[in-house]
């Protein structure tokens, strides 16, 4: 659902109460968004022109599920995730699982995501480290008993490189 953040009524009239903003089974009334291609799916008139309005704005902020954890990211923000062994430094991933897309202004909400023919997003992978050095420490008061033992965590550094709301029509 488009939702347009603001206090006045005749704006807030303007945005439609459905939450699917893919059309199914369009009427014959509702126009084709990308009609040269032929296998593009159909949108009403009215999502075109509502996810027109969050690609005017200057920039986009998508929630991004990556691996059972949503992120809110923007392009190029840098991500710190637990490493992944299928990863290799400088790999592309193309981000489909976003639950929101928005800016200041408007807001695309996926029930539970957003369609991916919205929008655009690529990550590159930087970097793989390791985390600070943990003590955990176990002991018993009195009794000479004490426990020593560090770890470091594992993680991946990906980087968004693109976040783009493509165009409809």
């Amino acid at each position: 659902m488009l939702t347009r953040q603001t206090s006045f009524p005749s704006l807030a009239s303007q945005v439609p109460k459905a939450r699917f903003l893919h059309s199914s089974t369009p009427s014959t009334a509702e126009a084709v968004c990308s009609s040269e291609l032929q296998n593009a799916p159909k949108f009403s008139p009215t999502t075109c022109q509502l996810v027109d309005k969050v690609r005017q704005q200057l920039r986009y902020f998508a929630v991004v599920q990556i691996k059972g954890r949503k992120y809110t990211v923007t392009e190029n923000d840098t991500l710190i995730l637990n490493r992944s062994d299928e990863l290799k430094i400088g790999d592309a991933l193309k981000l489909d699982r976003v639950s929101e897309l928005g800016s200041a202004d408007y807001s695309i909400i996926g029930s539970p995501f957003v369609s991916p023919e919205f929008y655009d997003i690529q990550a590159t992978v930087i970097e793989h480290t390791r985390s600070p050095k943990f003590a955990v420490i176990k002991f018993k008061k009195r009794k000479g008993y004490r426990r020593e033992h560090h770890y470091r965590n594992y993680y991946s550094l990906i980087k968004i490189t693109k976040l783009e709301v493509k165009k409809l029509n």
